[in-house]
């Protein structure tokens, strides 16, 4: 089922629900990317941990909502086991999203580009990182540990001590939106430096964060809560790609010999600088759109909305 609640269940019926089925479709991605293994294709093993990282990321920031009801101890460590089964898969999707960003970058055409031979030496380079972040025997152990993580939650969620009550969750979408707004102004201060891209990091998980609890409150108002959804969407694919060029040229300018040597390396941080710039620059406005409430009026906005949603 969608991840969303319905109108008319209660909500710790509906908010245990949605749990479930992710957890349960967590579970069988995990176990058909372990089936795929060793000889599978890669898109029967990809598709798969993309998947389950998906519903993990999901589950977070459900247990995010209801943290209150669970308890601060209970939930911290809840979330910290769903954390920990996310991380056993990030290594194997940055292998292989590195590359996708290499691809992206060099065919924008910007300047300087380096030598196709400076190219081809860094994708022989990032290929090898893949086919080693890959190994049979370590990519196991990420997928078992990552399951039995999926496994052990899958057994709790039925007994969560949730409230048919808004004011938990209410109090939850209130601080998410805070936090959020806060790291986008953190994002865009002045004093950024070396710390930029953590901040924007950290902004982009604040946003992903309040797109999945978006999804899930859509039924409060469909019409009005998917264009809102949409937003933090497109918010979130910006900051997505921000990402994933910070984590490529990091990875680059840790050994540059590695990669072609100094002057391939500087071209292309050089040119994945300058995408970052224009990302950011595009970011600025959507997150000036989804922040622009304080987060009380936000809070009250969705809180009525559940009522009205509520009343029938």
């Amino acid at each position: 089922m969608a991840y969303r609640l319905e109108p008319h269940e209660p909500l710790s019926e509906g908010l245990r629900r949605v749990a479930a089925a992710e957890l349960a479709g967590a579970r069988a991605s995990l176990e058909a990317a372990l089936r795929s293994l060793p000889d599978g294709a890669d898109a029967d093993r990809d598709a798969p941990i993309h998947d389950a990282r998906k519903r993990l990321k999901k589950l977070r920031a459900l247990v995010y909502l209801v943290r209150d009801d669970l308890g601060r101890a209970p939930a911290k460590r809840l979330n910290g086991r769903l954390r920990e089964a996310g991380r056993a898969l990030s290594a194997l999707r940055d292998a292989g999203v590195m590359l996708k960003t290499l691809a992206a970058l060099v065919a924008a055409d910007a300047a300087p580009q380096p030598p196709e031979r400076a190219q081809r030496a860094v994708r022989r380079a990032l290929k090898q990182h893949q086919r080693v972040a890959f190994d049979p025997v370590s990519t196991r152990q990420r997928l078992e540990s990552a399951l039995a993580g999926v496994c052990s939650v899958q057994a709790e969620v039925a007994t969560w001590p949730l409230a048919d009550r808004w004011e938990g969750v209410g109090a939850r979408l209130r601080r998410g939106y805070r936090e959020g707004r806060r790291a986008m102004a953190s994002a865009y201060g002045e004093r950024q430096g070396d710390l930029t891209d953590e901040r924007f990091h950290t902004w982009r998980k604040a946003v992903k964060r309040l797109w999945y609890h978006l999804r899930l409150l859509h039924p409060l108002w469909p019409p009005v809560m998917g264009a809102y959804a949409a937003e933090a969407e497109a918010l979130g694919e910006l900051l997505g790609r921000d990402n994933d060029l910070a984590v490529l040229l990091r990875f680059l300018a840790a050994d540059p010999e590695r990669f072609g040597g100094e002057e391939a390396v500087r071209a292309l941080v050089t040119a994945g600088a300058a995408q970052m710039s224009a990302l950011r620059s595009a970011a600025a406005p959507l997150g000036k759109r989804l922040y622009a409430e304080p987060p009380e009026a936000f809070a009250r906005r969705l809180a009525a909305l559940y009522e009205v949603m509520r009343d029938g």
